[in-house]
């Protein structure tokens, strides 16, 4: 939606830019002048737009507070020696007490961007340089398997700094926004124009025929400068992405790299992971790499593995054992069972064949199965 409302605005004024021909003051407002222009007329439609804008802010930065809230309670304080303490009634109080100091936050770098430029730009420049880096080094683990937590961890502080240097580098120059590209302003309804250059002694009225093209002196197209600086903020995460794969790469390739068989394959790229066992299989030919060591800890796996596997092992016997047994009683249980119906059977048909009054001799039962001894004809 952000890049398709972009494309609407450009398409509707392509032959008068509203920023060129002073209808706006800055980029950013080119959204709202597009509600207000063309959906003005129609009573009720500017407000519902403003209401689903406040509505989808005010929506972003409660969830992101919480977030926050949630992430520096869990991760910082919820471990330490005062907080852990906390009964769940003031815990929910700290939490609280960090959201809204997220979101204060959250409005003071709203007023701070407003100041740095564009909305866009900044956003941009600021989250590439965040996630870049972190981006880059997942990559690094797909692609390299040989990185270690020393590249890891040198790749990723190594790419941050120089990215947050690149950006607040740029904002102190002056470059929040990228230069204005020159627009048409042939299709404005309007013949003549003016705008105003004040300066600190006399202000200059400035009239432009019509069918030209203008920017405003502080929006000077692209100088031609080629500095460190000057780098579009769209290569800002690409940037960050190739400095974390290349430190990465080569301080774990000074600092001992991993060999192919200490790596977990699941978490690599197969194809690569193929390369690399082959590469270090060369390598060791040709005794450039050490193997007997990376062997040894190879052992240590092994045997751990092995270890697992038979602790694994005697539990299920040891289930199975106790699964017989259970099978060992019910049949004792069903044969003692069909004993004793069959006994009493006998009973019944001899009772029934003799004509002789029967009497049962007293005695104190011994066992629950009826014992013909017993019996007195």
């Amino acid at each position: 939606m952000f890049y398709l409302s972009g494309l609407v605005a450009y398409a509707t004024y392509k032959h008068c830019d509203p920023l060129t021909s002073g209808r706006i003051n800055k980029a950013d407002q080119i959204i709202p002048y597009l509600v207000m222009d063309k959906l003005g007329e129609f009573p009720g439609l500017p407000g519902l737009f403003v209401a689903a804008v406040y509505g989808g802010v005010l929506s972003s930065m409660s969830s992101q507070a919480n977030s926050i809230a949630c992430l520096v309670w869990e991760d910082f304080l919820k471990e330490t020696t005062f907080f852990s303490k906390l009964s769940p009634e003031k815990a929910v109080t700290v939490v609280k007490v960090i959201t809204v100091l997220a979101g204060m936050g959250g409005i003071g770098l709203a007023l701070l961007v407003g100041q740095l430029g564009t909305l866009f730009s900044v956003a941009y420049s600021i989250s590439g340089a965040i996630t870049g880096p972190l981006d880059g080094l997942y990559m690094a683990g797909i692609f390299m398997p040989w990185t270690n937590k020393k590249g890891a961890v040198t790749g990723i502080v190594t790419s941050f700094v120089v990215s947050l240097w690149r950006v607040i580098g740029n904002f102190i120059r002056g470059g929040g926004s990228p230069p204005h590209l020159p627009f048409s302003t042939d299709g404005c309804p309007e013949n003549y124009y003016n705008y105003s250059t004040i300066t600190n002694t006399t202000t200059t009225t400035t009239t432009i025929p019509p069918n030209t093209t203008t920017v405003f002196p502080s929006e000077e197209v692209y100088s031609g400068s080629h500095s460190f600086y000057d780098i579009s903020y769209c290569y800002n995460g690409a940037m960050a992405i190739i400095i974390t794969m290349v430190v990465c790469g080569i301080v774990s390739l000074l600092t001992n790299p991993l060999p192919p068989d200490a790596v977990d394959h699941r978490l690599t790229n197969p194809t690569v992971a193929r390369l690399y066992r082959k590469l270090w299989e060369a390598l060791a030919s040709c005794g450039l790499v050490k193997v007997k060591a990376k062997k040894e800890e190879v052992v240590e796996m092994d045997d751990k593995q092995e270890e697992e596997g038979e602790r694994d092992g005697d539990e299920y016997k040891n289930k199975n054992n106790t699964s017989n047994n259970d099978n060992n009683i019910t049949k004792i249980d069903q044969e003692f069972t069909e004993g004793e119906n069959h006994n009493k059977s006998q009973i019944t048909s001899t009772l029934s064949s003799s004509p002789t009054t029967v009497r049962r001799t007293t005695q104190p039962e011994t066992s629950p199965v009826a014992n013909t001894n017993n019996i007195d004809v």
